[in-house]
């Protein structure tokens, strides 16, 4: 992929980061949590966070394609500086 291609992902993933619920610490859990780098105990405040929070609920599947799409595009990345 080209590298502005890359970038504009990145941003829409910052982008999305920023529009969650209003509360940036649990933007930044519920980044964590869809790449499952979440420990145990916080991963249960999100998913509870997530019964609760309308916006948070409809927005993770849209973070967790996101999370895929970097990851996708990291690996290619690697791949080529071989």
């Amino acid at each position: 992929m080209k590298s502005s291609q890359t970038r504009t992902e990145e941003e829409a993933f910052q982008e999305a980061e920023a529009a969650i619920c209003g509360n940036p610490r649990v933007g930044s859990l519920l980044l964590l949590f869809v790449t499952g780098d979440l420990p145990a105990p916080e991963q249960a405040k999100i998913e509870r966070h997530l019964h609760t929070c309308l916006r948070c609920a409809l927005d993770l599947p849209a973070m967790r394609m996101m999370a895929r799409s970097l990851k996708r595009v990291c690996l290619q990345e690697a791949g080529a500086g071989r």
